[in-house]
Parts: structure tokens; sequence; C-alpha cells
């Protein structure tokens, strides 16, 4: 389906393209940047790229991202010029079939992308990883992840209540964005662990169903913070347990990262398969009808048929995602206090990552 770019008349205030896009359903219910040809053109002169090349076709709808419409709803989205190059990336990842963006703009889930910057353009563009990265951390995180949301919202055609029938929502689907403090990562930032060399910059859009703020005071060892992390994750229910697949993100400040590589978690297989271990949940705290499921229910595959295979229990334990490897182990917030952040996954979301460049020209 072809994206249409809208020509507007009328006095070209802030509040009457408010109010249009508003009525137009065009937005996130925040006021909105009026998408003049001049504002767009600056986007795409960011990139070498044609502004009708097709980045990837989006579900529901079908829509055609083209690089023009994608550069509309960043300016509507509040980005500086200078983000582009970003937000492109962002939007070829969450374009990858892996990521299934579709089921996120469709389901009664709350699931949304969770996007991680990596590279020099952090700094040169201004993306928190420090303190408030996740609230109220600057414009670029807020703008950035809030731009790939109006892209589901005008391309994708993921429609507040109309079309995204999410049983509650989230605040996190306004904006999820946030740089990783490379370096303080031990392990290797994320885009390392995915293959990419340390000076690239890139993009890798999550998946986050949750937000669980873990504060941990009484812990001066790396098992006792790890074995918090982990008691944090556990749910007796959840739609991740229901195709035991999900990908978990724990999102480490920098000293506790330290701490945990310093007692001997050099590996980070290791950081994975103890909190894999130790989230696990006994049979005994589901409910009859959860424990029949689990013990002799078959998980569901892609389009919701079952699958033919069990859940992958261990004895009486219950994993919270089938395999370590599906857990995300990044490093971002600030120095102060003990805390990590948890994100539950939903279903069959995987990570995608891909490179950007910034213009020479800044």
């Amino acid at each position: 389906m072809t994206t249409q770019l809208l020509r507007l008349t009328g006095d070209g205030s802030p509040e009457s393209f408010y109010e249009f896009s508003e009525q137009a359903n065009l937005g996130d219910g925040l006021p909105l940047i009026p998408p003049t040809i001049e504002r767009v053109d600056a986007m795409l002169a960011t990139v070498d790229r044609a502004r009708d090349e097709n980045i990837g076709t989006l579900g529901p709808r079908g829509g055609l991202a083209t690089v023009e419409a994608i550069a509309a709803n960043a300016v509507m989205a509040g980005c500086s010029s200078d983000y582009f190059p970003a937000v492109l990336a962002a939007v070829e990842a969450a374009a990858d079939p892996a990521v299934r963006l579709e089921d996120m703009g469709v389901n009664t889930n709350p699931i949304t992308p969770f996007l991680v910057i990596n590279g020099p353009a952090r700094d040169a563009l201004g993306v928190n990883y420090r303190a408030q990265c996740f609230g109220i951390g600057g414009r670029a995180n807020a703008t950035i992840g809030r731009a790939l949301r109006l892209v589901m919202i005008n391309i994708a055609g993921s429609l507040p209540s109309i079309v995204s029938k999410s049983t509650h929502g989230s605040p996190m689907r306004y904006t999820m964005c946030i740089g990783e403090w490379d370096e303080r990562n031990p392990w290797g930032p994320l885009h390392v662990q995915r293959g990419f060399d340390r000076d690239e910059n890139c993009v890798t859009v999550l998946s986050a169903n949750s937000f669980v703020e873990v504060g941990d005071p009484w812990s001066f060892s790396a098992e006792s913070f790890l074995m918090a992390i982990a008691n944090s994750m556990k749910a007796t229910s959840g739609s991740w347990l229901t195709v035991g697949t999900a990908p978990m993100t724990v999102v480490l400040n920098a000293n506790w990262a330290d701490i945990i590589y310093r007692a001997g978690y050099n590996d980070l297989s290791d950081v994975k398969q103890y909190l894999w271990e130790h989230s696990q949940v006994h049979l005994s705290e589901f409910a009859k009808e959860w424990q029949e499921k689990l013990i002799g229910g078959s998980r569901l595959t892609a389009d919701g048929s079952p699958s033919g295979e069990g859940y992958l229990l261990c004895g009486d334990m219950v994993p919270m995602t089938s395999k370590p490897e599906n857990f995300n182990i990044i490093v971002a917030g600030g120095e102060t206090g003990i805390h990590a952040i948890v994100c539950h996954g939903w279903a069959f979301e995987r990570p995608a990552t891909r490179s950007f460049i910034l213009p020479t020209h800044r």
C-alpha cells in the first residue's frame, strides 16, 4: 500500500496542525511539529538515500515506509534533522521480520519496540545513556523513539484503539529509546555482542512488554544483586510464558556491571545462565489451569497454532524463557544507587540491529 503524504493548507500555526492531526488520527495525543517541505528536506539532506526508496512494507496496513514518509514522521516527532540517520536505521531494523512489528501493532498486549543506540553517535547526537536515560532524558531519546511510534501509526497503520487493541496500553508506547554506556559494559556493548564493530553507530530494536525497576540497597556481592534481579523478573503468569521463548532484557547500572564482572562473571554467558536458572518459578506457584498447560500443553507457533511441543520445564521449575541466550544484558543509567531495569519481551520477537552513518557536514 502506497503511503500518501498530505499537502496541508491552513494558517500554518502549531495549534491548527495539532487540531488537524488529532482529527486525522496522525499522532499519539501529544503536539506534533508540522512536516513542512523545508523541514522534511532538511531530514533528507542527512542521508544519501532516494526520497522514494522503500525501506520496508509495514503491517498491519502494508504501508510503504519510504524515506520521505519516515522523514515526515521524524519531523512530527520533534527530531532534529541530525537524528534522521538513526531514525532511518531504527525503521530498517524494525522492518526486519524477526522483530514482528505487525504483532506489536495489533495485539491486546502492551508490547512496544525498545531502541538501544550504540557507537560514537550517542555523544554526537546527545543520546542519553546515563542518569534519567529512560525518563525525562533529553530530546534525542524522546523523539527518536517517538518517531518510530509515529511510523507505526501513520505508515504501518497501528491506530490506537482502532487497530491497536492493547487492553491497557503502556506509557512506554510514547517512546522507548536509550543509549548504551558502551565504555562501561565490561562484556562489550550490545552492538558488539551482535557482531558489529565497536566504532560503528548502530540501533538495535528489542521488545519490551514490561518495565520493572530493581532497587537493592542490601546487596554487597554480585550473587546477591543478580539474585535480586532474578527474583524481580519472576511472574506466575504473563504472555511471555504462553509461548516460552520471549526475550528478556536487563539494564545494569555501570557500577554494578563492574562489580559483577570483577566477581568472576567474565563471560556474559555466565551472567545469562545465572539469571535464567534463578528466575525460574516452581510449578506449585501456578494455578491448576496453568499447571495443566505447562505440564501437558503445547507451546504456540508464530501464527498462534499449537506447536506440538511441550513447555521446556526444568524438573518442577518453569523458566521465564526457553534458554539463557534469550537474555539481553546492557549497561546504562546513572552511577548512583544500586539499580537495574528488567524488561520482559513477548512471544516470538527477536532483536534486529542496523548501522548508520552521520553526515560529514555536521
